[in-house]
Parts: structure tokens; C-alpha cells; sequence
């Protein structure tokens, strides 16, 4: 609900049990949004690892091309929606396979690019159709 990536209870901080000798990096996917992958290494501070995509463009590789600019005051970046099929780029076969093929229904759903429980018209209008042709930079 307002961004922060946390365990399965939906509090408690996420722990690995790894070590690891390079850098690392956030890599953020969603169900029906373009992947992100942070420009810079993540740092560890009291055994936690943190990283904030929201506060600038250029926290994500790629910068503006890779999110969107969801808020001016304040300044608040996010991922961009729209990719309902999930392959890493927001096209035309979103809209065909995916919103056309859910348009009217209610629930947790791929086509229902704004969150709310609805695949309407304003998830294709005002989220697919200002993401098209957007893709992820989150090499393979």
C-alpha cells in the first residue's frame, strides 16, 4: 500500500540468509508493471539493506524512461503500469490479451492497471496508453 517492499505478514523487513561478494542491486517486479532495477548499488547499514526508488529518476537504471513521475509536490517516481502480460514492455497485445479480455470485471487482476479492483476504461486510457511502447531496462 505505500511502496515499501516487506515480509509475507505485510510488516516485518524481508531477511535472506546468504552471503554474497559483489555488488548488489534492487530489482522490483510487479504483476502488471514494468520491472525496475535501481541505477546504484544497494549499501547495508545495521544489516539492512535499503534503497528508495521514489525520491528521483536517476534511482533507477535508466532514469526517467525507466519510471514515471507520479507525484510533483512531492516529488514522488514509481513504476510505470500497463504491462499486463507481464513481458517486459507495454504493447498493443496488453490491451488485446490482456485489458480487452478482463474489461468489466472486478478483482485482483493483470487488466486492472491502476489497483482498484475494476478493469475499466481509465486503466487503458490513463495508464496503458501514456506507457505504450515503454519498456524495462532491467537487463536479462
Amino acid at each position: 500500500n505505500n511502496g515499501n517492499v516487506v515480509g509475507l505478514d505485510g510488516s516485518s523487513t524481508i531477511s535472506f540468509s546468504v552471503t554474497h561478494s559483489n555488488n548488489l542491486y534492487a530489482v522490483i517486479w510487479h504483476r502488471n508493471h514494468l520491472g525496475v532495477i535501481s541505477a546504484n548499488p544497494i549499501v547495508e547499514s545495521g544489516g539492512i539493506y535499503s534503497y528508495n526508488f521514489s525520491s528521483s529518476a536517476s534511482q533507477a537504471f535508466g532514469g526517467s524512461a525507466a519510471q514515471v513521475q507520479l507525484s510533483s509536490l512531492p516529488v514522488i517516481w514509481g513504476m510505470m503500469a500497463g504491462d499486463g502480460n507481464g513481458d517486459g514492455d507495454v504493447s498493443i497485445s496488453d490491451i488485446d490479451n490482456v485489458w480487452r479480455v478482463q474489461a468489466g470485471t472486478n478483482g485482483y487482476l493483470e487488466g486492472d492497471f491502476d489497483m482498484d479492483n475494476k478493469v475499466m476504461n481509465q486503466d487503458k486510457n490513463d495508464l496503458w496508453f501514456p506507457n505504450n511502447t515503454k519498456w524495462s531496462f532491467i537487463p536479462e
